[in-house]
């Protein structure tokens, strides 16, 4: 499911940018 793939691409992407936020 190409939704699926998307929605964990935008995840990973938030969780990177938190990450550098601290």
């Amino acid at each position: 499911l190409a939704v699926v793939q998307c929605v964990a691409i935008v995840w990973n992407s938030y969780l990177s940018w938190k990450a550098h936020q601290f």
